[in-house]
């Protein structure tokens, strides 16, 4: 079963707009580690984007979506910097690209990508004391770090209601084939007893 459809230019924009907007609010809200920004101060963000890699076919929508965000803000009178670096859609390059752009960009927020690269971005944002948006299925990464606002659906339910479904459609056997990563185990708790089908993996 595949959740994570492929989605036209204009609803990628649409996404960007609403991901920056959303972190400038977190941002507002005090929960990052730097003083509140001064008026004439811009609020720097962090992108971590997958301009390489697997999920490249994300990163032309990504990166225009991002560019409207920021120009529709800054021409309302808003002062956004927006620093992209390509996560290359792994682990290790994304948790090098946080440490990059928290140390040496002194971002104010982390935007990211796909679960490998939030999961391992995640806790730097954390020890930082930065806030990260993620976009990713898994909520474990929402549940370990209380800077992480999470936008996506969840892989539990969704598994649950496909399971569910399938179970009305009479089935009382089911397998699956998902990746190994964090909303594997997400997935597995939310299809078996609660759908009441048996699942194999």
């Amino acid at each position: 079963l595949c959740f994570h459809g492929f989605m036209n230019k204009t609803s990628k924009i649409i996404i960007g707009i609403i991901v920056v907007i959303l972190i400038i609010w977190a941002i507002a809200a005090g929960v990052s580690k730097n003083s509140q920004p001064q008026a004439n101060d811009p609020i720097r963000i962090g992108a971590i984007a997958p301009l390489t890699g697997w999920g490249a076919y994300w990163a032309d929508g990504y990166v225009k979506g991002t560019q409207v965000a920021k120009d529709e803000i800054n021409s309302t009178g808003g002062k956004l910097e927006v620093v992209i670096e390509d996560g290359a859609t792994e682990s290790a390059k994304s948790a090098t690209v946080a440490q990059k752009l928290i140390s040496i960009d002194k971002v104010d927020g982390l935007i990211v990508e796909f679960t490998a690269p939030a999961s391992s971005a995640s806790p730097i944002a954390l020890q930082n004391k930065i806030p990260m948006m993620y976009d990713a299925v898994t909520r474990s990464i929402a549940a370990n770090n209380p800077l992480a606002f999470k936008m996506y659906f969840d892989m539990d339910k969704q598994c649950y209601l496909a399971a569910k479904n399938l179970a009305a459609a009479g089935a009382r056997h089911i397998g699956g084939l998902i990746m190994n990563l964090d909303f594997a185990a997400e997935c597995r708790a939310a299809i078996s007893p609660k759908a009441r089908v048996v699942a194999e993996w």
